[in-house]
């Protein structure tokens, strides 16, 4: 019994040496296991230091075990009673992209706070396995209707198994003006009864539900509504009768051609333009020279339908020197659409936030199958109550400088002169990586030449990470780590604001603010593990180590992606 007992009492007194000893003097087979009982510990700093000497040690980093600490860091957040840290956890566990981060993703479903929800479930939505559709149905009974409507989207999105009965069983609970929001949720699960129940919705006696109905259907290609879709264009409503004729032009409906010729001369401007349109799309030509005539006329949505149609270029570049604001907006855009370099004045005007004030929005027709861009001057007074416009007309300004990469190469390069010369930092992120992509000698002389553009750090910061990337010969790499050193004390993870579902469409409701440092840390860390940057992932354990504490569980979050 006394040999057994000291025996305990020996290992037990060698093994609080060993843990209570110096990280240099423990063994090297040791110190992989105390990195992870400090992180056991909540001893994060402590961990971080010991992994450094370990790392030494080996001679090159462990990137099981930090997997391993990102998850004890994920694990430590998402406990944390502060709701922003947790907010942070929830965006590191989801960018992670490891399956073993799902719990925390859950647990910010039970946390009852609406903007982690919604970060919870979209990043629950990109995992394919049982764990994540089982949290997605119980968010099903989650008190607010915003997040039970997300859930419901989502599960239609990915087609999981009980998608159709959730989504039916929400759409009566919520019987009345909103039950238009549902037949894009089942047309995008597309099982029989869910193509069933959206052709119901088409007999709704809300004409708003019929309009939902018809264009889901159109949007998700149930060309097996197509009878039932011309039967309805015949109604007497107007509204209902430009979506029928959108619908059949985007189904490619041959039997449908009689009913568009009629639709094609009606005396309502929106419901001829679907038609026409249509009927273009489905061979018929000659039905062009309407919707030029309507064009003509200053019909806006005529104007944003010849954006589809190659030949229209020179009544469109006429149409972009119109002194009215909206026909001038509206064909630049559609001359961008048809890669005409005639867009470039209006474009740049679009694009650089002036004294002017300009702020972009879309209106829909009434059949809402139709759609034509709205510039408001004067943006911060005319919707100074309005917390979504700007978020919106930033999205939109976006969508504009994506499509210029399309143009020819002089055209963009002369774009993003003027986007660096004005100093537009919310466009920045997106310009620098288009030209990372346009990947041509112009385009890298255009970022070496901003790379040392004085008074203008975010542009200068993010043209040395392209560079970076591209592996240009240069002290790139060496600059965005000094960045980083010098500014990773400061609270860098800032989210934009969310967007209703109709305003941001399929797109993230967590993204990252372009115009301050979050996206470029972000991205900053995505090169350097992605190109295996020795010094670079010493930086972002630096980060985690000494930098501000709401940084820490994103980046932990990263960290763990880019081994994964």
């Amino acid at each position: 019994m006394f040999s057994k007992l000291f025996i305990l009492s020996l290992a037990v007194l060698l093994t609080f040496k060993v843990w209570s000893a110096p990280s240099s003097q423990l063994p090297h087979q040791n110190l992989s296991n105390h990195v992870l009982f400090l992180m056991r510990s909540g001893d994060t700093s402590k961990a971080l230091e010991t992994y450094k000497v370990y790392q030494k040690q080996q001679g090159q980093h462990d990137f099981e075990l930090i997997q391993e600490m990102g998850l004890l860091l994920l694990d430590q957040g998402c406990r944390n009673p502060d709701a922003e840290i947790r907010l942070m956890t929830a965006f590191g566990a989801g960018i992670s992209l490891n399956e073993r981060t799902i719990y925390i993703l859950e647990a910010g479903m039970d946390s009852g706070i609406p903007e982690l929800q919604i970060v919870s479930l979209n990043f629950l939505g990109q995992f394919q396995n049982d764990q994540a559709d089982a949290i997605l149905q119980k968010a099903m009974n989650v008190a607010h209707p915003l997040i039970r409507l997300e859930a419901a989207y989502i599960m239609a999105q990915k087609k999981t198994p009980r998608a159709y009965a959730y989504a039916e069983s929400l759409m009566h609970r919520y019987e009345g003006p909103l039950t238009a929001v549902f037949p894009p949720f089942f047309a995008m699960i597309g099982s029989k009864e869910a193509i069933q129940m959206l052709r119901k919705l088409m007999s709704n006696s809300n004409e708003d539900v019929r309009i939902s109905a018809i264009l889901s259907a159109a949007k998700y290609g149930r060309d097996d509504l197509l009878p039932k879709i011309r039967t309805l264009a015949t109604h007497h409503e107007k509204a209902q009768q430009e979506a029928c004729a959108y619908a059949l032009g985007c189904l490619k409906d041959e039997k449908g051609i009689t009913k568009l010729e009629m639709l094609a001369h009606s005396k309502v401007p929106h419901v001829q333009c679907a038609a026409c349109k249509s009927l273009f799309d489905l061979g018929r030509k000659e039905y062009k020279a309407i919707l030029e005539k309507a064009a003509k006329n200053k019909d806006l949505y005529a104007i944003t339908l010849l954006g589809d149609i190659q030949g229209s270029e020179e009544l469109l570049a006429a149409l972009a020197l119109d002194p009215n604001l909206q026909v001038k907006v509206n064909a630049t855009i559609a001359l961008l659409h048809l890669q005409d370099s005639r867009c470039l004045p209006g474009l740049k005007e679009l694009l650089i936030a002036d004294h002017k004030g300009l702020c972009l929005s879309k209106t829909s027709s009434k059949g809402r199958s139709l759609q034509a861009w709205r510039a408001t001057p004067c943006a911060k007074q005319n919707f100074k109550d309005d917390p979504y416009i700007f978020e919106a007309s930033l999205n939109m300004r976006e969508d504009l400088l994506e499509a210029a990469l399309d143009l020819p190469e002089k055209d963009l390069l002369s774009l993003a002169k003027t986007i660096f010369r004005n100093q537009q930092n919310d466009l920045v992120p997106l310009l620098v990586n288009l030209l990372e992509q346009l990947n041509t000698p112009g385009a890298i002389d255009l970022l070496k030449q901003y790379q040392q553009q004085v008074g203008a750090p975010l542009i200068r910061n993010y043209c040395n990470l392209a560079l970076y990337n591209l592996k240009e010969k240069g002290p790139y790499g060496e600059n965005i780590r000094a960045w980083i050193s010098q500014k990773h004390h400061e609270e860098l993870i800032r989210f934009r604001p969310f967007l209703p579902r109709e305003l941001r469409e399929d797109g993230e409701p967590y993204q990252l603010t372009p115009e301050d440092n979050s996206s470029l840390l972000i991205a900053s860390f995505e090169s350097f593990v992605n190109n295996k940057d020795e010094n670079g992932i010493d930086v972002l354990l630096d980060a985690i180590l000494n930098g501000h504490a709401k940084n820490k569980y994103a980046l932990a979050g990263l960290r763990m992606r880019a081994i994964h």
